[in-house]
């Protein structure tokens, strides 16, 4: 983890760079639960929340496929979005009462 931090101070890292996917750092590590990941990369006033994957998947729909209320509400907390928006995938499950109830952050993030 501290090789990653250290690479993510750098000026000179894309934290957006796609695979051949087209899947970013922050989607990889929503897709796998990652929640420290998730955070480091978050902390990044340079991350895109909302770049989809070659499948249309964008981190927020991942977490909400996922069923990561954490990971959903930290990504909320970053972009503005709903649950319902993050969840509007039809292969995703819902995510729990708790994160569909909580009001979005007002602050938003313009790419």
């Amino acid at each position: 983890m501290r090789e990653l931090r250290i690479l993510l101070e750098r000026n000179n890292v894309n934290p957006n760079t796609v695979d051949k996917d087209g899947r970013t750092p922050l989607s990889l590590a929503v897709r796998g639960g990652d929640e420290e990941v998730v955070r480091l990369l978050l902390e990044r006033n340079d991350v895109n929340l909302n770049i989809a994957d070659h499948d249309g998947q964008t981190a927020a729909s991942w977490a909400a496929q996922n069923g990561s209320d954490i990971i959903a509400k930290l990504l909320r907390d970053q972009a503005d979005f709903t649950p319902i928006y993050a969840a509007s995938s039809p292969t995703n499950r819902p995510l729990s009462p708790q994160a569909v109830s909580e009001t979005p952050s007002k602050r938003i993030r313009r790419f």
